[in-house]
Formats: structure tokens, C-alpha cells, sequence
């Protein structure tokens, strides 16, 4: 075997730590001891991205091998990359390979698992490779693309994802080494068909670390800058094209992210986070016992073909506003009707954490996970329950290359990216459309149920009355005195529906803030074929001159209801405009034109309001008098439960608490007041514990009893947790885990305290025992 064969095979088969020591000893017994630092820098540990989770970055060098697949492809139609005429990634793979069976598209590009030194269960570390059939890498360009830290190669090419050469390197900082092999496609006529090997480890200095590679002459910025790697000809390895990249030793957060099927999977990251990848790709875990390749089509693709009768699917789209223009969003929204642990559930098909997603070509490059969902949204009882799509590709390339961090870990903190999340807040919180009904039902769900019918009315007062006691606190100032309640809004009745409408009806007036986007909903007596058979169409102007056409979009006819959505510019005129919305010349379901309908609504242009710090010991939501709500429920009864979860404090309205628990009729009069509630959890494991060692001693009154005492001590703790938690959270809110610390401490130090009790109540003959 020649030492360039050697070579070459032993680079395409490392897998270890210890493979590398041989693949590098071998390259300088070949060219000498000459190296050069990755991106011409030598303490360069720093300048590799720390954002975004390991397991995420390993799909940026996937994605650079679906670019390296469509530029060979483009070049050979073509004769350069910069004579495609494409102007979206997409558009390139469906006329370049749209030829070609998706099974084989995937197969261009791959992704591997191999085990590691040690095994990779024990010490979380294993060898990733990714290899493509694409347009490979000429040694003269290694330093200048993937070595570089930062490139132009795809700046101006619209139709390539990535855009600032980082994010494949990205991966780099993770693994103990890093094997890149890469061969200039033959079919390209590369001036020299070579195959190159390129060994990255890190040398550690007095100051800091960096990666380095050798090269075949000594490498000096201004005497010698194009020193390049090792290399030899292709005739040396013929059956090698593309290029291929391995992370040796690269470390993983969890096991589980190589479980089939797991949530935290690679498969179902890499279906979540590439919704609708650009081309398919093919994967292969050699670490697991199902070894066979799986093919990855992306999320939209699975749902459009394995439907759910319990999953639906809401679209419409949002106007976002921007430097003059007006664009319309597509959002797809996805509510899964099953519970966590029934076949259809969300997390047997979505990446876990993910709850919004922003994507760009298909590709996700921000999410908000399902804690953030309910943290800045009015959804907190569906937000494990739901997936929002929000498509942001018909936002310029350049405005979106604004949006978003090199690496695609999250939104750059711009007020452009605090524009669009505002947005989309509105538009979910709309309090007429079915996420905010859907919402509703969970909550209503939540309410019923108590242990065994035992009221807690009583218990609540307890609290209430411990509230006050602190200080004189009450949660808005009592019962009494001035203020006067909000009134209870009545639920709608459901509206009658014909084929025909005879009615289209809508608000008053409606107020909107310079730059804001508001929705608005009107009425419509018809059926929702209506509108989706094109016998009718809902059109609405305004009056006002910053908004035409393009600034309002209409969603769906849906149960009566449609939303039409403006979005204002910055720097709109205040003052009083009309909207206007009408259907004209619509048919009639017998035949014949039906008569106009038409509906005025005033429109008030108005400044933003300042936005104001939520305030200690307030609700925001509006609670009412020094009255708490309380339920027993299960860890079952709600999505993010489980047995470490002692419970949780949400606002829910009055009028709701009435209507669904007879322990609180009374409160029916304060109709849409919100009475903050302490859900707590009966299957929280360290008071299961304490009620079975107390099980042979007491009665089930007992029982009874010392649960409510443990309802005073933490549904008080867990109240003031929230207030607490709410008066210092921002807009992202507070860390899931922090925040579940938080509630397990204020749980237990009521469960601490109950052994001590009961020895005085036993002492005091005031507890029923089980002998007595």
C-alpha cells in the first residue's frame, strides 16, 4: 500500500483519539512537523461560537454539505456557481435534482454515529461524521472556506443557506480532534484532482488554546500565507469523492440523543430543527442496535403524510412591516389533542424544548420552548400542546441575515427581532380564536376534579387570610373600598350558521400603536365553506395612508369568525381612520348574487405605551379582594407535570371557578376577575412519602387533615413564589429548572414542618389516630 493511501484510508476510517496520534504520525513522516492555526489565528478557542446546544450545531454541517451537493450540481449545468440563476435554496434543489428519487437526494448527503474512547454511554463523547457527494474542497481553498472562521464564498449567492462561514466550525470546539478528507468533484474539471487530508487538534499555550493542522511547508502570514495541508493525487484513493468531516471525541449532553425515537434524539432534533430541509438526508447510528440508514424528510413533510385525526393544523398569515415594506408571515399552528403519554402526543414526533419555531429556508434558526410559549403568551395551558411555524423566507436575505446569530442559535438582540416576537404575542393572544378557546377547555379541565370531593374553599380562605396576616398584605387591597370589579364578560353564545350569510358584524372601534401589529376580528353568519369555496371573499381597506393592501392580512373563516391583521409602520399619523370591511358580489349557494354586507370600524391611531414593570404583590392578570382558588390534581393533569412537581399558581377567572367547582359559587358575580389558583400536585412524590409513613397511624380524616395542612404551608409558599417570580421576570421569563427549584424548596419546607406537628397534635389528643 503507498503512504498516500495509507494515509487517506486511515483519515476516512478514525475514529478515536488514538486513530488520530497514527493519522498524524503519518502525515509528518510524509511532510514534516508544519502547522498553521484554523482561521490563521493562534489562540482561536475563543472565536469559536459558545451559543446554541452542541447537538444543534452538528446540523450546520449538514446543511454545508446540502450547499457543497447544490453547487456541484450547479456548476456542472451552469460552468460557475455565480451563473445560477436561483433565488432560493429551494428553487436550486428542485430544478438541479428534482429529477432524482428523494431516497437518492439523501444519500448525498449522510450523517454518522460511531462510538468513542471510552464508550460513549459512560463518557458522552462519540465520533460524528458527515459526508457529501458534493462539490468538494481544492486544497488551495481549505485555509479560505472551512479553515477560515468567517468566509465570502457564499455571501452573495442566494440560494446557498449559509451565509457567514461559521457554522460548521461551530461544531470544532467540542470535539478532541477534528478529520477533514476532501476531493474536488472529477466532474467539475478541478485543475488538479487531488484529495486532501486536513488532522485539527488543539495545542494548548501560557494564554489560552488553539486548533492546528499541518501543512507541507512552514506557514508565515506575510512571507508564506497560502501554505496548504497535505494532499496527493486522487489516483491514489479513486473510489473517495466529496468531502467528508469528523469530529473525533465530540461531546453530547445526554445519551438519550442517541435513542431512536427519544425525545431528545438527533433523529427528532434534526427532523424538528430542519422542518423542511432543503434536500432530504440519510442517517446512520452505528452506536445504537438498529444500525440500518434512516432517511430524514423534516417534520411537514412527516405530518402531510401520516395525518392525525388528533392533530390539527391552523394557518394564516401576520403582516410585519419593515423599512417601508410590508411582508406577510406565514404561521402554521399544529395542537395536539393527545396527552403526553398517548401515541399521538406532541413529543412522540417534536424535538423536545421545541414549542415556536422561526424558520429561514426551512430551516430553524430561533425557537421559544414551551416554558417561553407560556411565559409571553395568554396560551399556559396548551403551551406543551402546540407548535407554531412562523416562515419568515419572504423577508429579504438580507434582513434575515440581520435577524439571526452566525451559528442560527438565536435571534441578534435587535429591536427588529423584538419587533417580530411582539408581533407574533399579539397575534397569538387573539382572545377569539381557537388557541385562545383551545386554551380555555384545558383550563377548565384543570379546574375539575378535586381529591375526592373534599371542598378547599376553606383551605383557600386559610391562605387568603395567611396573605393579609403578612404585613397587611392583600393581593389587590382587599374587598372593600372604591375600585369597583371588572365586569364578567359572557361567554358568546355559538352564533347560527347558514349557507348563506345575512350579517357580517365587528367591533366599534379599536385602538393600535405606532409600528404594533392587531388583529381584529369580524362576524359572519356563515358556514366556513363560504369563504374556503371562494363564493364569497372578505375584504378589508382603511382610510388610513400608511396601510394598503399589503399591510392587513385576513386569515380564515372558522365557527363564524375571521381575523383580518394590520401591522402600522414606525412612524404612522395618529388620529381616528376607518376600517371598512365588506363582501361583495358573492353567490348564493342556490345561485344568484347575494346582497353587499358591510361593516365600519373606527380605527385610533395611537403613541406605544411605555411599557410598565410589573409591580410586587399585584397580578397583572387583575386579581381581585384577598380570596384564593385551590384544586388537587394529578401529575397526569397537566403536560409538564411529574412527580417532582409540587404544583403551580395561575390567574384564572372567577366566573370560570364558579362555573366548573361548586366550592366556588359565590364567586360568580365577580365574573372575568382573576382569582390567582394554587394547583397542587397530590402525586408529588416527597408527600406521597410522607402520607405513606404516616398511613398505619391515622385515619383517612386524619389523612385528610394533615393534607390540609400541607395545602396551607405550600399552596402559601407557592403563591408567593409566583408573585415573587412574575415581579422579576423578563420578557424571556425564568429558567424552567430555577423556577422548579424554587417551588420544590417552598413544598418541602411545608412537608418538614408536618412530622413536628403531628407530634404535638398526637401529644395534644386533638389528631385521630388509626387505633382510636
Amino acid at each position: 500500500m503507498s503512504a498516500a493511501k495509507e494515509i487517506i484510508g486511515s483519515a476516512i476510517e478514525a475514529r478515536t483519539m488514538s486513530d488520530i496520534e497514527q493519522l498524524h504520525a503519518l502525515i509528518q513522516g510524509d511532510i514534516g512537523q508544519h502547522e498553521r492555526p484554523v482561521g490563521d489565528r493562534s489562540n482561536n478557542f475563543s472565536l469559536f461560537s459558545t451559543h446554541g446546544l452542541k447537538e444543534y450545531k452538528l446540523v450546520e454541517l449538514v446543511t454545508n454539505g446540502q450547499d457543497a451537493v447544490l453547487e456541484r450540481f450547479a456548476i456542472a449545468k451552469f460552468g460557475t456557481s455565480d451563473a445560477a440563476p436561483y433565488a432560493t435554496p429551494r428553487e436550486a434543489a428542485s430544478d438541479l435534482l428534482g429529477s432524482m428519487h428523494r431516497d437518492e437526494i439523501a444519500d448525498l448527503v449522510r450523517i454518522e454515529f460511531f462510538e468513542s474512547d471510552p464508550p460513549t454511554r459512560k463518557s458522552k463523547q462519540m465520533t460524528a461524521v458527515v459526508s457529501d457527494v458534493g462539490c468538494g474542497i481544492a486544497p488551495a481553498e481549505l485555509s479560505q472556506t472551512i479553515l477560515f472562521l468567517g468566509s465570502d464564498h457564499k455571501d452573495k449567492a442566494p440560494w446557498q443557506q449559509g451565509a457567514f462561514g461559521l457554522g460548521g466550525a461551530s461544531t470544532f470546539r467540542h470535539a478532541q480532534a477534528v478529520v477533514i478528507v476532501s476531493r474536488r468533484h472529477p466532474d467539475l474539471d478541478p485543475a488538479e484532482d487531488r484529495i486532501s487530508v486536513v488532522v485539527c487538534q488543539w495545542v494548548e499555550h501560557d494564554k489560552g488554546k488553539g486548533l492546528y493542522y499541518p501543512i507541507t511547508t512552514e506557514w508565515d502570514r506575510r512571507t508564506n500565507p497560502d501554505a496548504e495541508p497535505w494532499s496527493a493525487p486522487a489516483s491514489a484513493y479513486p473510489e473517495f469523492t466529496g468531502t467528508r468531516i469528523s469530529l473525533i471525541s465530540y461531546e453530547i449532553d445526554s445519551y438519550s440523543f442517541l435513542t431512536h425515537g427519544a425525545e431528545r434524539s438527533f433523529e427528532r432534533m434534526t427532523n424538528t430543527r430542519l422542518y423542511e430541509p432543503v434536500t432530504p438526508i440519510s442517517f446512520v447510528n452505528h452506536i445504537a442496535k438498529d444500525a440500518s440508514v434512516r432517511r430524514m424528510h423534516g417534520l411537514q413533510r412527516q405530518f402531510e403524510e401520516r395525518p392525525r385525526k388528533d392533530r390539527h393544523k391552523y394557518e394564516e398569515s401576520m403582516p410585519f412591516r419593515i423599512n417601508g415594506s410590508t411582508y406577510h408571515l406565514p404561521i402554521a399552528c399544529f395542537y395536539f389533542d393527545a396527552n403526553r403519554e398517548d401515541a399521538g402526543a406532541k413529543r412522540h414526533s417534536v424535538a423536545k424544548d421545541h414549542a415556536v419555531l422561526f424558520t429561514s429556508n426551512g430551516q430553524v434558526h430561533e425557537h421559544w420552548s414551551p416554558s417561553d410559549l407560556k411565559n409571553r403568551t395568554d396560551l399556559k395551558h396548551i403551551n406543551d400542546r402546540l407548535l407554531v411555524i412562523v416562515d419568515l423566507n419572504e423577508l429579504p436575505i438580507k434582513v434575515r441575515t440581520n435577524l439571526f446569530a452566525p451559528d442560527r442559535a438565536g435571534f441578534m438582540d435587535t429591536g427588529l427581532a423584538a419587533k417580530l416576537e411582539a408581533g407574533l404575542v399579539e397575534f397569538l393572544n387573539d382572545p377569539e380564536g381557537e388557541l385562545y378557546e383551545l386554551d380555555r377547555e384545558q383550563l377548565r379541565k384543570a379546574i375539575v376534579g378535586e381529591r375526592n370531593g373534599r371542598p378547599t374553599i376553606n383551605i383557600a380562605r386559610q391562605i387568603g387570610r395567611a396573605l393579609k396576616f403578612k404585613g397587611g398584605f392583600s393581593l389587590t387591597g382587599g374587598r372593600g373600598g372604591g375600585g369597583g370589579r371588572k365586569k364578567r364578560r359572557k361567554k358568546p353564545a355559538k352564533p347560527d350558521l347558514y349557507p348563506d350569510p345575512t350579517t357580517l358584524e365587528g367591533p366599534g372601534s379599536i385602538q393600535i400603536e405606532q409600528g404594533a401589529t392587531r388583529g381584529v376580528r369580524f362576524h359572519v353568519n356563515a358556514r366556513d365553506e363560504f369563504l374556503a369555496s371562494g363564493r364569497g371573499r372578505l375584504e378589508v381597506t382603511c382610510t388610513h395612508p400608511d396601510v394598503g393592501e399589503r399591510e392587513i392580512t385576513i386569515g380564515e373563516l372558522r365557527k363564524g369568525s375571521v381575523r383580518a391583521t394590520i401591522a402600522l409602520a414606525e412612524g404612522a399619523e395618529l388620529g381616528n381612520y376607518e376600517l371598512l370591511a365588506s363582501i361583495r358580489g358573492w353567490g348564493k349557494a342556490s345561485g344568484g348574487i347575494g346582497p353587499d354586507l358591510e361593516w365600519r370600524t373606527t380605527l385610533k391611531v395611537i403613541e406605544p405605551k411605555e411599557k410598565q414593570p410589573p409591580k410586587p404583590g399585584k397580578d397583572n392578570a387583575g386579581d381581585d379582594g384577598d380570596l384564593v382558588g385551590l384544586a388537587w390534581r394529578g401529575e397526569n393533569d397537566f403536560d409538564d407535570w411529574h412527580g417532582g412537581t409540587p404544583g403551580h399558581v395561575e390567574p384564572v377567572p372567577a366566573s370560570m371557578l364558579a362555573e366548573e367547582s361548586q366550592d366556588y359559587k359565590d364567586l360568580e358575580p365577580l365574573g372575568a376577575t382573576k382569582i390567582p389558583t394554587i394547583f397542587l400536585n397530590r402525586d408529588y412524590t416527597p408527600l406521597k412519602k410522607y402520607e405513606g409513613a404516616r398511613a398505619n397511624d391515622l385515619t383517612e380524616k386524619g389523612l385528610e387533615d394533615a393534607r390540609d395542612r400541607y395545602a396551607v404551608g405550600a399552596g402559601l409558599g407557592l403563591l408567593l413564589l409566583d408573585q415573587d417570580l412574575r415581579a422579576k421576570a423578563n420578557s424571556s421569563g425564568v429558567p424552567e429548572g430555577l423556577e422548579l427549584t424554587a417551588k420544590q424548596a417552598a413544598a418541602q419546607s411545608a412537608l418538614v414542618m408536618m412530622p413536628q406537628y403531628d407530634r404535638l397534635a398526637q401529644a395534644a389528643g386533638v389528631e385521630d389516630n388509626a387505633d382510636s
